[in-house]
């Protein structure tokens, strides 16, 4: 009899007889599990654990909540078989026919599936975590079965809401996978390929990623808080409303990719200090306070049409941050990185943006002019206070139609960017780089 002696990385104990089966008993006891099933008179479940099965044809038997732990299956066909329920712990399934297999709610711990087929398998529900099967050897000896999931391959399957927790899956391939929903805390995925699979609301918290090929997946509302990142793929991935607080994406791949985050996906902390200026703006500072936010992470955030003028951004982190039609007349944004930041329409007059990094950013019809100065009552006072760019990067940004009219240039670099129909009027290009720059119909100092 097999029992299992752990709940957390699950074992279990048993000592085999000689369960080499004849195709007639396997017909037999199938017979005989589904009278079980049906719940006529002398029907028994099937039980088939630590039997040698391999290389049978099973194809489209049912075998619901069977005992098959530490069955051999080595390259059975069990395309469209019924396994819903069915106890497969440290099941060896390397190199089977799982085509279409429905295992819902099956237990495959330490069930090894190298190089298994389970294009279209349903495994919504079921459990794939690590396990280890130990047996009685001939001589009486303990001897371990330990599972081998590494290179566990899945195409198009069903893994709905499966709990594949602290599985190892490295180099894996579950390429266009319905994950929706599942659990997969602290899963290794490094090195596998889950391209185009669905993620959605999936919980990866604490995966490990790395070198992982995400390119195309769905992980909208996805939690990947903790999860390690480094050279993770995420090329055209839909990473909206994920939940990626903390994460390093700089040495990522997120071309392409929808990584915007919400407003209530900031620490409450920063809520609460960009609550307080949106306030003090609105009261001419009579309430809340200015938002002082220097070094802070703004990454990806949604921070479209709001108002953060004055603000303190200096060395702050905006990688592809939204702020297209957002007012940040005369904040101080030094030293930040907006790289590939969506700023279309933006109010930048009068900003401070020495060394500020706008490479690839799009800056379509953006205002990088002068600010009007205006006194406590709000008047103007007649005078302007001009942009500063002093040595900013804007290397293959889009500024086309952008106002930077009297501002200072000196320095800076406009290598490869868009700059048709830019008003550079009276702008200081002192020591600028226009390398591979567009200026067609553009309005120069000189010109």
């Amino acid at each position: 009899m097999l029992a299992q002696t752990a709940q957390n990385g699950s074992s279990r104990t048993g000592k085999p007889a000689d369960r080499s089966l004849s195709p007639h008993d396997v017909i037999e006891i199938l017979g005989s599990h589904e009278r079980f099933l049906e719940g006529k008179r002398g029907g028994v479940r099937a039980d088939l654990s630590l039997s040698s099965l391999e290389g049978f044809d099973l194809r489209g038997v049912n075998l619901s909540n069977a005992k098959l732990a530490g069955a051999g299956l080595r390259c059975c066909h069990l395309e469209s078989a019924t396994l819903a329920g069915a106890d497969l712990f440290g099941a060896d399934l390397r190199s089977a026919h799982l085509v279409n297999v429905n295992f819902t709610s099956a237990d495959l711990k330490g069930a090894m599936l190298r190089g298994a087929d389970l294009t279209g398998a349903n495994l919504t529900k079921a459990d794939l975590r690590e396990g280890t099967l130990y047996t009685s050897g001939s001589t009486g000896e303990i001897e371990q079965n330990s599972a081998d999931n590494t290179g566990f391959d899945a195409h198009r399957a069903v893994l709905r809401q499966a709990d594949l927790s602290g599985t190892k899956l490295s180099e894996s391939a579950i390429t266009q996978t319905d994950l929706r929903g599942a659990i997969l805390r602290n899963v290794d995925f490094s090195d596998a390929d889950l391209s185009g699979s669905n993620l959605a609301n999936a919980d990866l918290t604490g995966c490990n990623l790395s070198n992982a090929n995400l390119s195309g997946c769905n992980l909208r509302g996805a939690d990947l808080t903790g999860a390690t990142i480094e050279n993770c793929d995420f090329t055209d991935a839909d990473l909206n409303e994920a939940q990626t607080e903390g994460l390093d994406f700089s040495s990522a791949n997120i071309e392409g990719a929808n990584l915007t985050r919400s407003f209530s996906s900031l620490a409450p902390d920063i809520q609460q200090r960009l609550s307080n200026h949106y306030a003090w703006m609105e009261s001419f500072g009579a309430e809340g306070e200015r938002a002082v936010l220097n070094g802070v992470d703004l990454s990806h955030v949604d921070l479209s049409n709001v108002d953060l003028s004055a603000a303190d951004l200096s060395n702050a982190t905006l990688l592809g941050t939204r702020l297209s039609g957002s007012l940040l007349v005369m904040a101080d944004l030094s030293n930040a990185d907006l790289s590939n930041a969506v700023l279309d329409g933006v109010d930048l007059s009068g900003a401070n943006m020495k060394s500020a990094g706008f490479q690839g950013a799009m800056m379509r019809s953006a205002n990088l002019g002068p600010a009007d100065i205006r006194d406590r009552d709000g008047s103007s006072t007649g005078r302007t206070w001009p942009a500063n760019l002093l040595e900013a990067d804007l290397s293959d940004a889009d500024l086309t139609e952008a106002s930077l009219v009297q501002a200072n240039l000196g320095g800076a670099k406009f290598d490869g960017a868009n700059l048709m129909r830019a008003d550079l009027s009276e702008a200081n290009l002192k020591d600028t780089s226009l390398t591979g720059a567009i200026t067609d119909d553009a309005k120069l100092p000189n010109g």
